[in-house]
């Protein structure tokens, strides 16, 4: 595999990246970032509980977030501290499709690089490791995009039923 996870799955977009997203997606190893970000929830307190359930971040305004990125041939260990709270994922690549990973959950995406930053694309789901009809699965939304001495994250989580459960956004920058 030549280049990084992300400059493999984007080929030749992975050029139209901004600068500060090139060179966070563009290592190889350990790559740590940090940074300061909002997490908010519109949900009812059973979607509070969930979002509890499922490890997700506490609502928090201002919360400092560590991110450790260990990359590999196979893919990227995400692992990001809300103030305390650990959240792992893992990234890797199926197909065309890049999929994220967290625990019982995956979640496929199509990747759209452009000048304005990354965009994640939600296409497919699996629970335990089998395909979930779109309309019932969680919906995500998420976007990476340019910021003064960083990049600004936009990550929006909902369920059907459930309306909005989680966002969490703000700047992060690399060591």
């Amino acid at each position: 595999m030549n280049g990084s996870f992300y400059q493999c799955l984007l080929g030749q977009e992975f050029d139209r990246l901004p600068l500060a997203l090139q060179r966070l997606h563009g290592g190889r190893g350990i790559t740590r970032a940090t940074g300061c970000l909002d997490v908010e929830s519109d949900a009812t307190w059973l979607g509070r509980i969930l979002t509890r359930l499922l490890g997700l971040p506490e609502l928090e305004k201002n919360v400092q977030v560590r991110l450790t990125v260990e990359s590999d041939r196979n893919g990227e260990r995400w692992e990001r501290w809300f103030g305390d709270r650990r959240f792992i994922s893992r990234q890797e690549r199926r197909g065309d499709m890049f999929i994220e990973s967290f625990g019982v959950l995956a979640i496929g995406f199509e990747l759209v690089a452009s000048e304005a930053g990354l965009r994640f694309v939600q296409q497919r789901t699996w629970w335990l490791g089998i395909p979930w009809p779109r309309p019932l699965g969680p919906r995500v939304e998420a976007l990476e995009a340019p910021a003064t001495d960083g990049w600004e994250v936009d990550i929006r989580l909902a369920l059907p039923l459930w309306g909005p459960l989680l966002r969490y956004h703000g700047i992060m920058r690399q060591e």
